[in-house]
């Protein structure tokens, strides 16, 4: 398990869709986007990810149908990795030279 993933546990969700989000960091995982590096049987990058409840996981991989438009979902993906991203360069697992 790499650094990223392991990083998830006990973290706040990065998702937080509205209406959905459970809030329980014990539920945390690092939930997977899709990129341009997935496929059948092929998980994204751990860039290509963010800090999900499992309230949060089920809606945004389809398990449960929240009424989320691709739109929104892409908006909740993209700002999740965004908030992860910052967290994880937080937490000194990351760093950005700028």
């Amino acid at each position: 398990m790499s650094k990223i993933r392991k990083a998830a546990k006990g973290e706040a969700c990065t998702l937080n869709i509205a209406g959905v989000c459970n809030y329980n960091p014990d539920t945390v995982v690092l939930c997977h986007f899709p990129s341009e590096g997935h496929g059948m049987g092929l998980k994204s990058h751990d860039l290509s990810a963010g800090f999900g409840c499992s309230s949060c996981h089920d809606a945004i991989d389809g398990r449960v149908d929240v009424g989320l438009l691709p739109e929104d979902k892409e908006y909740y993906m993209r700002r999740s990795q965004f908030r992860t991203l910052l967290r994880l360069i937080d937490k000194g697992i990351m760093s950005c030279k700028q």
